[in-house]
């Protein structure tokens, strides 16, 4: 049996429909709650199901606990995650749960294909589009990392669209000291000003982070 949790009936109608084309002979439940997921997996037995669908955002509800319950509770099937959001803190959670397989919703058919491919031989499947992204995320966060934090202040300044004369009176210091830092920030970066600007900018949440202040209304890069 096959359960899949997704609450819009329309994408599970379509997950049914695909999982039909490799698994013709299984029965699929879909349901739409963490809640009925869990009345059906007690109504049947977890060991009557081989494979758990999940979408990982549901509205008010933490499906990868959903996942780490039916863990816990020595569910031996497959699971597969699908999802429409690029979280690398949610894709880390998903892979320690040890979940068979993560794709992305927009590339959902063909992502589909190879999945299954993969997690028939027992093998694992990640988006390659999620890694990729992921990765960079990560190796951005180390770069972030070598600042010092009134690099942060003025490189935080620079994502928000200032210029170097903004900067100067935004952080409180001269034209001089802007010109100093801009040139130790770009040497870390390892990039030009436009290259920095977009950096900055694509970054200003997590440099907001670190610096413990609520992002500023961001400029749309031309």
């Amino acid at each position: 049996m096959v359960l899949i949790l997704d609450s819009d009936t329309l994408e599970g109608l379509g997950l049914e429909f695909t999982i039909h084309k490799y698994q013709p002979e299984e029965e699929v439940t879909q349901v739409r709650t963490v809640a009925q997921a869990n009345e059906r997996v007690a109504s049947v037995g977890i060991e009557a199901i081989s494979l758990i669908v999940v979408d990982i955002h549901l509205d008010d509800e933490d499906v990868l606990d959903f996942v780490e319950d039916i863990r816990k509770a020595k569910y031996k099937g497959k699971v597969l995650a699908v999802t429409s959001l690029r979280s690398s803190a949610q894709f880390k959670r998903a892979m320690n749960l040890n979940i068979d397989a993560y794709i992305l919703k927009d590339d959902f058919l063909e992502e589909m294909k190879l999945a299954w491919q993969k997690i028939e031989n027992g093998q694992k499947y990640y988006s390659s589009d999620l890694v990729g992204e992921i990765s960079g995320m990560e190796e951005e966060e180390v770069i972030l990392s070598r600042f010092t934090r009134r690099e942060l202040e003025v490189l935080y300044r620079i994502g928000a669209g200032d210029e170097n004369e903004a900067v100067a009176k935004n952080c409180h210091i001269s034209d001089g000291t802007v010109k100093k830092h801009m040139s130790n920030i770009s040497n870390k970066v390892d990039c030009g000003r436009r290259q920095l600007v977009i950096f900055a900018y694509r970054n200003q949440q997590r440099i907001a982070d670190k610096l413990k202040i609520g992002p500023k209304k961001r400029v749309r890069i031309q």
